[in-house]
């Protein structure tokens, strides 16, 4: 009990500086690209001149990833109350509301991971991870990865092309004044600031999610041969707990990149329905329909990620539960069956899924069959119940 007061104290007091034996951040070299680091950790490496020049571009970053949040403001220049496109109010609209939803996805993701770099708890975490000589890999490799990499590509290429056809070589451009057309430059060029904070998001979740899995098996290590069913009760329940707070520190973050895209989506599929003619639409839109589709696919590498966490957790327990069973795991506690019992049953119960803004993920977890009658060669009657 000493030791464990001791290592909440530990964890309550502050974290000052950076180990800089190794580097804390996943890419750190396009993290400070897109101004993610934090600027204290910039002075403590590079020195106070290069973290004030630091700060003034993150400044700039800001900005540009706050450049295209008034959508409608953007589209009243490009489209007069006469044109074609306004008159169907109500479209237009949603259209508008489609477009700025679209721009503020991008400054929240970014503001997520900046402050999620800046909390203490990543840094307690990453200083307690480099003293135990665990390494922080940069890229979380998924089935998504060269896809997703192929599709921001072409949502590049096709936010260029778009712009010339909608805007630079329309009549409209001429009619623009000269700070109007130098925002319709600037959003095409800055517009790799806004791609990758979103990216850089998910494949921070994606490494959130491979240390989690990382902690179950060296939980499950930690069974072999003789342990303590109360001290094992405890680490469980730090990592039930440290499961749950990610859950809830990542609702911002899982807003971003499941709720915004999912909601653009439905209303991509009602402007195409209420469109009275679906070619044109598609013509003038297909940047937006690849943008979305885009975001889509940021959306499933959430899922996916949540999901590898659910499917590693109820592989962990089973297999646990079989090194019980087949008296592989023994406990100390003798004379202490029920507390044996509370423990196993906690194990079978206590992790339902890795939840997604509420929703759990069970759907895209595989599925573990326990075999049929297993617990019942060594196991006691009250734990063979339970996990029956």
């Amino acid at each position: 009990q000493q030791q464990q007061q001791q290592e909440q104290q530990q964890q309550q007091q502050p974290t000052t500086q950076w180990q800089l034996s190794e580097s804390p951040f996943p890419l750190l070299r396009l993290n400070l690209f897109l101004a993610l680091i934090p600027a204290v950790f910039v002075d403590e490496k590079y020195g106070r001149n290069v973290g004030l020049v630091y700060r003034m571009y993150q400044f700039v970053v800001v900005v540009f990833q706050c450049l295209t949040i008034p959508a409608a403001w953007y589209a009243c220049w490009l489209y007069t109350p006469e044109s074609p496109e306004r008159s169907n109010r109500p479209m237009f609209r949603l259209l508008v509301i489609l477009l700025t939803i679209l721009g503020i996805q991008a400054p929240l993701a970014w503001a997520f991971v900046h402050r999620t770099f800046g909390s203490e708890h990543y840094k307690q975490k990453i200083n307690q991870w480099q003293v135990e000589g665990r390494q922080l890999p940069d890229i979380i490799e998924t089935p998504w990865s060269s896809i997703y990499t192929l599709l921001s590509f072409t949502v590049v290429c096709l936010w260029v092309v778009w712009l010339e056809e909608t805007v630079y070589l329309q009549p409209v451009w001429g009619w623009l004044q000269l700070t109007q057309k130098g925002v319709f430059v600037a959003i095409p060029v800055t517009f790799i600031y806004r791609l990758g904070a979103p990216m850089m998001l998910c494949q921070i979740f994606s490494l959130v999610a491979k240390l989690h899995i990382d902690d179950m098996e060296q939980y499950k290590q930690k069974h072999e041969g003789p342990v303590s069913g109360i001290q094992m009760f405890e680490v469980l329940k730090q990592s039930v707990r440290d499961r749950e707070n990610t859950e809830g520190q990542w609702v911002v973050g899982f807003c971003s990149t499941v709720f915004m895209p999912c909601i653009s989506a439905v209303m991509v599929v009602i402007l195409y329905i209420q469109s009275p003619d679906k070619s044109r639409f598609i013509q003038d839109f297909y940047f937006v329909l690849s943008f979305v589709l885009h975001l889509l696919i940021q959306a499933v590498h959430i899922f996916c990620s949540a999901a590898s966490i659910s499917a590693k957790s109820k592989k962990v327990r089973r297999e646990i539960v079989e090194m019980i069973v087949h008296q592989d795991t023994t406990f100390t506690e003798t004379g202490h069956a029920f507390q044996v019992d509370a423990y196993t049953s906690y194990l079978s119960t206590c992790c339902p899924g890795f939840c997604v803004l509420g929703v759990p993920d069970g759907a895209l977890a595989p599925r573990h069959h326990d075999r049929p009658g297993f617990c019942h060669a060594g196991a006691s009657p009250s734990v063979a119940a339970r996990l029956h």
